[in-house]
């Protein structure tokens, strides 16, 4: 039994870290869009789109789709910016990502189709904002319906979506405005909840005190015999 104590605190915390690893390897959804597409809201060369979110705690993987549409069907190519500052005074040190896009060929602007942004991204809490601005004319569209709302995770919330009209030569850096009409934009965000260390230094030490205890009692039946 005093081996079997000696054994079992190493694999105690061994399992501790394991179970943590195991949080940190599973990824969920943390921002899906539900509901109809309606319209697409014009991006293009005199106006550019904004949608936001916030996280309450960290992401590791995180990955962002938006439905970027462009009616009829030419190669139609923008940029979307990720930044944790916009309007007036942003420059590109608030820039955490950018990527160009193609905008999905579609033939219905009720059409929802998503195309990949970004993705292998460590986001912690805070504000983020996601920029749709073209490239070439007359650029494409993203999807809006006025019933559409968003399952979040715990502790993330989504902005109200902005336009701006005309952007900035830099488009973060655009006057932007809310949208009277209500309704929101389809766009997704996906990721791996990164645990807070104090849970996993909880959770070991809980281990890691049962494993004292079942070694101090075979001590115990070891001295008894």
């Amino acid at each position: 039994m005093i081996f079997f104590g000696k054994m079992i605190l190493p694999s105690l915390a061994a399992l501790a870290l394991s179970l943590g690893m195991q949080n940190i390897a599973k990824a969920d959804p943390i921002i899906t869009p539900v509901g109809t597409a309606e319209v697409g809201f014009i991006i293009g060369p005199g106006q550019t789109m904004l949608a936001s979110f916030t996280l309450d705690g960290s992401f590791a993987d995180v990955s962002i789709a938006a439905s970027l549409i462009s009616i009829p069907t030419p190669t139609q190519i923008g940029t979307a910016f990720l930044m944790n500052q916009v309007g007036a005074g942003t420059t590109v040190s608030h820039q955490l990502a950018s990527t160009l896009f193609t905008f999905s060929p579609v033939s219905s602007s009720t059409t929802v189709s998503f195309v990949d942004l970004f993705s292998g991204l460590s986001l912690g809490p805070g504000t983020y904002y996601l920029v749709f601005a073209a490239d070439t004319q007359p650029g494409g569209d993203i999807s809006f319906g006025s019933s559409v709302n968003y399952l979040t995770a715990p502790g993330v919330s989504v902005g109200t979506p902005q336009f701006a009209f005309p952007p900035n030569s830099y488009p973060p850096a655009s006057a932007w405005m809310n949208f009277d009409a209500p309704g929101n934009f389809f766009f997704s965000v996906s990721g791996t909840p990164v645990p807070e260390p104090s849970t996993i230094i909880l959770l070991g030490g809980g281990l890691v005190a049962v494993g004292i205890k079942l070694s101090r009692g075979g001590k115990r039946k070891a001295a008894d015999s």
